[in-house]
Protein backbone atom coordinates (compact mmCIF):
# COMPACT_ATOMS: atom_id res chain seq x y z
CA UNK A 1 0.00 0.00 0.00
CA UNK A 2 1.35 3.15 -0.91
CA UNK A 3 2.91 5.35 1.63
CA UNK A 4 0.74 9.30 1.11
CA UNK A 5 2.66 12.60 2.43
CA UNK A 6 -0.39 12.52 5.57
CA UNK A 7 0.88 8.95 6.91
CA UNK A 8 4.30 10.23 7.10
CA UNK A 9 3.38 13.40 8.56
CA UNK A 10 1.35 11.70 10.48
CA UNK A 11 5.02 9.94 12.34
CA UNK A 12 6.53 13.40 12.55
CA UNK A 13 3.61 14.35 14.58
CA UNK A 14 4.27 11.39 16.85
CA UNK A 15 7.85 12.05 17.02
CA UNK A 16 7.95 15.75 18.39
CA UNK A 17 4.87 14.35 21.06
CA UNK A 18 6.97 11.97 22.18
CA UNK A 19 9.81 14.29 22.75
CA UNK A 20 7.65 16.31 25.24
CA UNK A 21 5.67 13.03 26.56
CA UNK A 22 8.11 10.26 26.55
CA UNK A 23 5.39 7.28 26.82
CA UNK A 24 4.64 7.86 23.52
CA UNK A 25 8.10 6.61 22.41
CA UNK A 26 6.92 3.15 21.38
CA UNK A 27 4.11 4.19 19.73
CA UNK A 28 6.00 6.35 17.57
CA UNK A 29 8.46 4.17 16.56
CA UNK A 30 6.20 1.39 16.10
CA UNK A 31 4.16 4.31 13.50
CA UNK A 32 7.37 4.70 12.06
CA UNK A 33 8.55 0.96 11.45
CA UNK A 34 5.25 0.68 9.58
CA UNK A 35 5.68 3.55 7.26
CA UNK A 36 9.13 2.38 6.11
CA UNK A 37 8.24 -1.24 5.94
CA UNK A 38 9.29 -2.72 8.97
CA UNK A 39 8.09 -4.76 11.68
CA UNK A 40 9.12 -2.80 14.58
CA UNK A 41 11.82 -0.29 15.45
CA UNK A 42 14.36 0.55 18.47
CA UNK A 43 16.39 3.72 19.57
CA UNK A 44 19.77 2.51 20.85
CA UNK A 45 22.49 4.97 22.55
CA UNK A 46 25.71 4.08 21.61
CA UNK A 47 27.29 4.60 25.23
CA UNK A 48 24.57 3.03 27.05
CA UNK A 49 22.70 0.36 25.00
CA UNK A 50 20.39 -0.27 28.65
CA UNK A 51 18.56 2.70 27.64
CA UNK A 52 17.39 1.36 24.66
CA UNK A 53 13.98 2.46 23.69
CA UNK A 54 12.10 -0.27 21.42
CA UNK A 55 8.27 -0.20 19.73
CA UNK A 56 5.76 -2.70 21.67
CA UNK A 57 6.41 -5.12 18.77
CA UNK A 58 9.96 -5.60 19.78
CA UNK A 59 9.75 -5.51 23.53
CA UNK A 60 10.50 -9.18 23.77
CA UNK A 61 13.01 -9.26 21.29
CA UNK A 62 14.63 -6.52 22.86
CA UNK A 63 14.66 -7.82 26.69
CA UNK A 64 16.49 -10.78 25.18
CA UNK A 65 19.24 -8.43 23.59
CA UNK A 66 19.67 -6.74 26.08
CA UNK A 67 20.69 -9.94 27.99
CA UNK A 68 23.41 -10.75 25.90
CA UNK A 69 23.43 -10.23 22.19
CA UNK A 70 23.75 -6.46 22.11
CA UNK A 71 27.30 -7.99 23.18
CA UNK A 72 28.18 -9.80 19.89
CA UNK A 73 25.93 -8.10 17.14
CA UNK A 74 28.15 -8.16 13.99
CA UNK A 75 26.35 -5.01 13.17
CA UNK A 76 27.82 -2.52 16.23
CA UNK A 77 30.89 -3.69 15.60
CA UNK A 78 31.14 -3.59 12.20
CA UNK A 79 30.21 0.00 11.58
CA UNK A 80 32.49 1.06 14.09
CA UNK A 81 35.18 -0.43 12.46
CA UNK A 82 34.45 1.08 9.73
CA UNK A 83 34.58 4.73 11.09
CA UNK A 84 30.34 4.68 10.42
CA UNK A 85 30.06 8.04 12.52
CA UNK A 86 26.42 9.21 10.96
CA UNK A 87 23.60 8.52 8.65
CA UNK A 88 21.90 5.82 6.96
CA UNK A 89 22.84 2.28 6.52
CA UNK A 90 22.09 -1.05 6.34
CA UNK A 91 23.15 -4.88 6.54
CA UNK A 92 24.70 -4.74 3.25
CA UNK A 93 26.55 -2.19 4.17
CA UNK A 94 27.99 -4.16 7.04
CA UNK A 95 27.72 -7.91 6.82
CA UNK A 96 28.63 -10.13 3.81
CA UNK A 97 25.73 -13.04 3.08
CA UNK A 98 28.03 -15.74 4.11
CA UNK A 99 28.60 -14.10 7.47
CA UNK A 100 24.74 -13.67 7.91
CA UNK A 101 24.08 -17.03 6.93
CA UNK A 102 26.59 -18.64 9.67
CA UNK A 103 26.68 -16.06 12.43
CA UNK A 104 24.41 -17.00 15.36
CA UNK A 105 23.45 -13.17 15.92
CA UNK A 106 21.21 -13.85 12.58
CA UNK A 107 20.59 -17.59 13.08
CA UNK A 108 19.92 -17.77 16.68
CA UNK A 109 18.90 -14.68 18.01
CA UNK A 110 17.31 -12.73 15.34
CA UNK A 111 15.30 -16.44 13.72
CA UNK A 112 14.25 -16.93 17.48
CA UNK A 113 12.22 -13.54 16.49
CA UNK A 114 10.91 -14.03 13.21
CA UNK A 115 13.37 -10.78 12.64
CA UNK A 116 16.50 -10.93 9.89
CA UNK A 117 17.53 -7.68 7.72
CA UNK A 118 17.70 -3.76 9.03
CA UNK A 119 18.32 -0.60 8.35
CA UNK A 120 19.41 2.35 10.88
CA UNK A 121 20.04 6.28 10.74
CA UNK A 122 23.01 7.15 13.26
CA UNK A 123 23.16 10.37 14.69
CA UNK A 124 24.19 12.80 17.47
CA UNK A 125 22.54 12.30 20.39
CA UNK A 126 22.40 16.53 20.18
CA UNK A 127 24.10 18.92 17.85
CA UNK A 128 26.26 20.02 20.46
CA UNK A 129 27.09 16.24 21.83
CA UNK A 130 29.75 13.85 20.61
CA UNK A 131 27.97 10.56 21.77
CA UNK A 132 26.16 8.95 19.04
CA UNK A 133 22.17 7.01 19.10
CA UNK A 134 21.37 4.23 16.13
CA UNK A 135 17.77 4.31 15.17
CA UNK A 136 17.27 0.70 14.07
CA UNK A 137 14.27 -0.79 12.03
CA UNK A 138 13.69 -4.46 11.83
CA UNK A 139 12.09 -6.37 8.85
CA UNK A 140 10.44 -9.80 9.74
CA UNK A 141 12.16 -13.47 8.72
CA UNK A 142 11.19 -13.51 5.25
CA UNK A 143 11.15 -10.10 3.77
CA UNK A 144 13.45 -8.84 1.41
CA UNK A 145 15.86 -5.85 2.32
CA UNK A 146 14.81 -2.59 2.62
CA UNK A 147 14.24 -1.03 -0.88
CA UNK A 148 15.07 2.57 -2.15
CA UNK A 149 12.07 3.92 -1.78
CA UNK A 150 11.41 2.95 2.25
CA UNK A 151 15.17 3.86 2.70
CA UNK A 152 14.47 7.28 1.37
CA UNK A 153 11.46 7.13 3.47
CA UNK A 154 14.09 6.26 6.83
CA UNK A 155 16.32 9.24 5.21
CA UNK A 156 13.32 11.93 5.28
CA UNK A 157 12.23 10.46 9.01
CA UNK A 158 15.74 9.87 10.50
CA UNK A 159 16.84 13.67 11.11
CA UNK A 160 12.98 14.09 12.77
CA UNK A 161 13.96 11.06 14.98
CA UNK A 162 17.44 12.80 15.73
CA UNK A 163 15.46 16.33 17.00
CA UNK A 164 12.84 15.00 18.67
CA UNK A 165 15.46 12.94 20.75
CA UNK A 166 17.62 15.66 21.32
CA UNK A 167 14.80 17.57 23.63
CA UNK A 168 13.82 14.26 24.81
CA UNK A 169 17.31 14.11 26.43
CA UNK A 170 17.30 17.83 27.72
CA UNK A 171 14.18 17.08 29.20
CA UNK A 172 15.11 14.02 31.09
CA UNK A 173 18.75 15.26 32.28
CA UNK A 174 16.94 18.52 33.50
CA UNK A 175 15.45 18.24 36.81
CA UNK A 176 11.46 18.89 37.35
CA UNK A 177 8.25 17.06 35.92
CA UNK A 178 7.19 17.71 32.68
CA UNK A 179 6.42 21.57 32.85
CA UNK A 180 2.88 22.60 32.52
CA UNK A 181 3.17 25.36 30.47
CA UNK A 182 5.03 26.50 27.05
CA UNK A 183 7.35 29.07 28.97
CA UNK A 184 8.30 27.10 31.58
CA UNK A 185 9.25 23.79 29.31
CA UNK A 186 11.43 26.40 27.00
CA UNK A 187 13.27 26.79 30.71
CA UNK A 188 13.94 23.54 30.90
CA UNK A 189 15.83 23.59 28.60
CA UNK A 190 19.61 23.30 28.49
CA UNK A 191 20.13 25.26 25.29
CA UNK A 192 18.20 28.32 23.58
CA UNK A 193 15.18 27.73 22.54
CA UNK A 194 12.43 29.94 21.12
CA UNK A 195 8.59 28.83 20.36
CA UNK A 196 7.14 30.44 16.67
CA UNK A 197 4.02 30.69 15.57
CA UNK A 198 2.70 29.77 12.48
CA UNK A 199 1.99 33.47 11.92
CA UNK A 200 5.75 34.17 12.06
CA UNK A 201 5.06 35.69 16.09
CA UNK A 202 7.34 34.71 18.48
CA UNK A 203 5.37 33.27 21.74
CA UNK A 204 8.34 32.19 24.06
CA UNK A 205 11.75 32.27 24.59
CA UNK A 206 14.27 31.09 27.50
CA UNK A 207 17.17 32.40 28.92
CA UNK A 208 19.58 30.38 27.37
CA UNK A 209 18.25 32.30 24.22
CA UNK A 210 17.84 35.75 25.47
CA UNK A 211 21.86 35.57 25.98
CA UNK A 212 22.21 36.08 22.30
CA UNK A 213 20.45 39.23 21.48
CA UNK A 214 21.99 41.58 19.67
CA UNK A 215 25.23 39.17 18.36
CA UNK A 216 23.10 36.36 16.26
CA UNK A 217 19.48 37.30 16.20
CA UNK A 218 16.81 39.15 18.15
CA UNK A 219 13.08 40.10 18.22
CA UNK A 220 11.96 42.65 16.11
CA UNK A 221 8.32 43.59 15.50
CA UNK A 222 7.37 40.12 17.73
CA UNK A 223 9.43 38.22 14.95
CA UNK A 224 12.77 36.60 15.17
CA UNK A 225 15.39 38.30 12.90
CA UNK A 226 19.60 37.65 12.08
CA UNK A 227 21.65 39.93 13.45
CA UNK A 228 23.84 39.67 10.12
CA UNK A 229 21.40 41.06 7.47
CA UNK A 230 22.59 38.80 4.75
CA UNK A 231 21.15 35.68 6.72
CA UNK A 232 18.09 37.28 7.05
CA UNK A 233 16.38 35.62 4.10
CA UNK A 234 18.33 32.02 5.06
CA UNK A 235 16.45 32.59 7.99
CA UNK A 236 13.36 33.31 6.87
CA UNK A 237 13.79 30.00 4.19
CA UNK A 238 14.34 27.32 7.38
CA UNK A 239 11.26 28.88 8.96
CA UNK A 240 9.05 28.82 5.94
CA UNK A 241 10.66 25.48 5.28
CA UNK A 242 9.57 24.41 8.69
CA UNK A 243 6.06 25.43 8.43
CA UNK A 244 5.34 24.49 4.82
CA UNK A 245 7.54 21.95 3.90
CA UNK A 246 8.13 20.08 7.08
CA UNK A 247 9.67 16.50 4.86
CA UNK A 248 11.81 18.83 2.90
CA UNK A 249 15.38 19.73 2.64
CA UNK A 250 17.51 20.85 5.85
CA UNK A 251 16.43 22.60 8.82
CA UNK A 252 19.76 23.62 10.47
CA UNK A 253 21.38 26.78 10.32
CA UNK A 254 24.92 28.15 11.11
CA UNK A 255 23.82 31.82 12.31
CA UNK A 256 27.00 34.16 12.11
CA UNK A 257 27.40 36.67 14.42
CA UNK A 258 28.57 40.24 13.93
CA UNK A 259 30.49 40.41 16.82
CA UNK A 260 32.90 37.42 15.14
CA UNK A 261 32.40 34.90 17.77
CA UNK A 262 31.77 31.14 16.42
CA UNK A 263 28.51 31.42 14.50
CA UNK A 264 25.88 29.87 16.58
CA UNK A 265 23.88 26.32 15.44
CA UNK A 266 20.10 26.80 14.78
CA UNK A 267 18.08 23.99 14.55
CA UNK A 268 14.20 24.02 13.75
CA UNK A 269 11.15 21.41 13.91
CA UNK A 270 7.89 21.60 14.09
CA UNK A 271 7.01 21.37 17.47
CA UNK A 272 2.84 20.75 17.01
CA UNK A 273 0.94 19.81 13.80
CA UNK A 274 -3.11 20.85 13.36
CA UNK A 275 -5.20 21.35 10.15
CA UNK A 276 -4.68 23.85 7.79
CA UNK A 277 -7.86 25.87 7.85
CA UNK A 278 -10.19 24.86 5.17
CA UNK A 279 -8.12 22.21 3.81
CA UNK A 280 -7.60 18.46 5.22
CA UNK A 281 -4.04 19.30 4.87
CA UNK A 282 -2.05 19.13 8.25
CA UNK A 283 0.88 21.52 8.18
CA UNK A 284 2.69 22.46 11.72
CA UNK A 285 0.75 25.05 13.93
CA UNK A 286 4.12 25.78 15.90
CA UNK A 287 7.84 25.61 15.39
CA UNK A 288 10.29 24.75 17.98
CA UNK A 289 14.08 26.79 16.83
CA UNK A 290 16.55 25.18 19.54
CA UNK A 291 19.74 27.27 19.60
CA UNK A 292 23.42 26.09 20.47
CA UNK A 293 26.79 27.95 21.03
CA UNK A 294 29.18 26.65 18.67
CA UNK A 295 32.22 27.94 20.78
CA UNK A 296 31.23 25.80 23.67
CA UNK A 297 32.43 22.90 21.56
CA UNK A 298 31.92 18.67 23.27
CA UNK A 299 34.42 17.36 21.28
CA UNK A 300 32.19 16.01 19.04
CA UNK A 301 33.97 14.71 15.56
CA UNK A 302 33.59 17.00 12.42
CA UNK A 303 30.93 13.94 11.07
CA UNK A 304 28.66 14.48 14.01
CA UNK A 305 29.01 18.09 13.75
CA UNK A 306 28.25 18.39 9.95
CA UNK A 307 25.43 15.66 10.37
CA UNK A 308 23.95 18.14 12.41
CA UNK A 309 23.99 20.22 9.55
CA UNK A 310 21.88 18.04 7.31
CA UNK A 311 24.72 16.82 5.69
CA UNK A 312 24.78 13.37 3.78
CA UNK A 313 27.84 10.58 4.60
CA UNK A 314 28.96 11.21 1.11
CA UNK A 315 28.88 15.29 1.77
CA UNK A 316 30.27 14.77 4.76
CA UNK A 317 33.59 13.05 3.35
CA UNK A 318 33.83 15.78 1.20
CA UNK A 319 33.01 19.00 3.61
CA UNK A 320 35.24 17.37 5.86
CA UNK A 321 38.42 17.54 3.52
CA UNK A 322 37.22 20.61 1.68
CA UNK A 323 37.07 22.59 5.13
CA UNK A 324 40.71 21.48 5.73
CA UNK A 325 41.70 23.10 3.17
CA UNK A 326 41.85 20.29 0.46
CA UNK A 327 40.60 21.50 -3.54
CA UNK A 328 38.42 19.40 -4.88
CA UNK A 329 40.86 17.43 -7.28
CA UNK A 330 42.64 16.82 -3.96
CA UNK A 331 39.64 15.53 -2.47
CA UNK A 332 38.37 13.13 -5.52
CA UNK A 333 42.06 11.27 -5.29
CA UNK A 334 41.83 10.47 -1.42
CA UNK A 335 37.70 10.05 -1.84
CA UNK A 336 38.29 7.70 -5.02
CA UNK A 337 35.78 9.55 -6.51
CA UNK A 338 35.84 12.20 -10.25
CA UNK A 339 36.04 15.95 -9.37
CA UNK A 340 32.80 15.99 -10.83
CA UNK A 341 31.07 13.87 -8.36
CA UNK A 342 33.15 16.03 -5.42
CA UNK A 343 31.62 19.48 -7.26
CA UNK A 344 28.27 18.18 -7.09
CA UNK A 345 28.72 17.53 -3.53
CA UNK A 346 29.71 20.83 -2.71
CA UNK A 347 26.90 22.27 -4.85
CA UNK A 348 24.42 20.42 -2.51
CA UNK A 349 26.52 20.92 0.71
CA UNK A 350 26.24 24.58 -0.07
CA UNK A 351 23.12 25.10 -0.88
CA UNK A 352 21.87 23.36 2.03
CA UNK A 353 24.19 25.43 4.22
CA UNK A 354 23.54 28.72 2.22
CA UNK A 355 26.51 28.79 0.85
CA UNK A 356 27.86 30.73 -2.47
CA UNK A 357 32.01 29.79 -2.07
CA UNK A 358 33.79 27.36 -1.19
CA UNK A 359 35.56 29.74 1.12
CA UNK A 360 32.65 29.88 3.48
CA UNK A 361 32.75 26.12 3.79
CA UNK A 362 36.65 26.40 5.38
CA UNK A 363 35.26 29.58 7.36
CA UNK A 364 32.67 27.58 8.90
CA UNK A 365 34.70 24.40 9.62
CA UNK A 366 37.28 26.12 11.45
CA UNK A 367 34.97 28.53 13.15
CA UNK A 368 32.69 25.02 14.39
CA UNK A 369 36.33 24.09 15.18
CA UNK A 370 35.69 20.65 13.10
CA UNK A 371 38.52 20.99 10.60
CA UNK A 372 40.96 18.16 11.03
Amino acid sequence: MPVSESDVLGVVDKLYRAALEPAGWGDALEALSGVVGGVGAALIPQTCPEALISSPSLRDATHAYLSHWNLVDPRIRTAFERGIAAGLYTDADLVTPEAIARDPFYQEFLRSFDLEYYAAFKFPASPDAAAMVSLAVQRGLGQRPFGRRQLALLATLGPHVSRAFSIHERLRMSAGPLAPDLEAFLHRLSCGAIAIARTGRVVAVNAAARAFFGDGFAIEGGRLSASAQAAQPLLDGLLRDVFDAPLAGSATLALPRPSGARPLLLQAMPLSLDYVPGSFVKRPAMALALVFDTAKGSGADASAGFAALGLTPAEIAVARLIGQGDTPGEASERLRLSVETVRTHLKHINHKLGFRRQSDLVALAARLGMAC
